[in-house]
């Protein structure tokens, strides 16, 4: 195998170690960021009664997306750990959950092509990008207080994609 990485599909291709797409950089922000975060606040959490872990993941970690593997692998990995985690922490009075948003209309989409905007756009229920005000909006439900929540979930909103969490 030669060292030019042009010749492999689009998710394999990787880029120099200090980029930051690299498969390194992606995996260590993505996954390997929540594991230690979640690490550090979970004996505080134990300690003070309780509390709520959420983690940002992607449609794309459900699903998979042409050429991204580097980053759908580790937004799956966040959906494992988030379920392994409410099963562990639920005891303690810990609801895990992550946050799954489909294609979101922000600042990074405008440089992609109006027929790549398009096609993602057509394979929404409403025909529109999910807006970053709605993404809030489901943190903040999940992460409230009061009512029943639930725990071990990967949640994406019909509005933003065309899945749906299982």
């Amino acid at each position: 195998m030669s060292g030019e990485s042009s010749s492999l599909p689009g998710g394999l291709r990787g880029r120099r170690n200090g980029d930051l797409t690299s498969p390194d950089a992606v995996v260590n922000v993505n996954l390997r960021g929540v594991f230690l975060c979640t690490r550090a606040v979970v004996p505080h959490m134990i300690a003070g009664g309780g509390g709520v872990i959420l983690s940002a993941s992607s449609v794309v970690g459900l699903y998979g997306n042409f050429g991204q593997t580097n980053y759908v692998a580790p937004k799956a990995a966040v959906i494992g750990m988030t379920r392994t985690w409410a099963r562990e922490l639920g005891r303690y009075n810990i609801r895990v959950n992550a946050v799954a948003p489909g294609f979101i209309a922000t600042e990074i989409l405008r440089a992609m092509p109006e027929k790549v905007i398009q096609s993602m756009v057509d394979h929404t229920p409403l025909g529109r990008m999910g807006k970053p005000e709605e993404i809030a909006e489901a943190y903040v439900w999940q992460g409230g207080r009061g009512g029943w929540r639930p725990t071990g979930r990967a949640s994406c909103t019909v509005r933003c994609s065309r899945w749906t969490a299982a």
